[in-house]
């Protein structure tokens, strides 16, 4: 699709974090409002060595899918794998 067409409740939204613009306190209140994020935290605790998409939640509630979307080979990874397609990220930040 295009920016043209009308949006569909299957897309995921996609924050472009650019540094001091505020996008800290949007993971953070997206995070509270119990949605699953797709950020560079996705990797931590051992994550970055899954082989497949999962959500996990951190300490706190905050729930992340196992990717790192803010470096290309983490958004390539995430690519291969079908973050968009799968629909498990609610929100997809990233500042590439």
């Amino acid at each position: 699709g295009t920016l043209a067409d009308p949006s569909k409740e299957t897309d995921t939204p996609v924050y472009w974090h650019i540094a001091k613009s505020g996008g800290s306190s949007m993971k953070v209140y997206y995070g509270c409002m119990d949605l699953v994020l797709a950020t560079q935290r996705g990797t931590m605790e051992g994550h970055e060595h899954d082989k497949r998409l999962q959500v996990w939640v951190k300490s706190r509630k905050a729930k992340f899918v196992n990717v790192d979307t803010a470096s290309d080979e983490g958004i390539d990874k995430a690519k291969r794998l079908g973050l968009a397609k799968s629909g498990l990220a609610d929100v997809i930040f990233t500042q590439n």
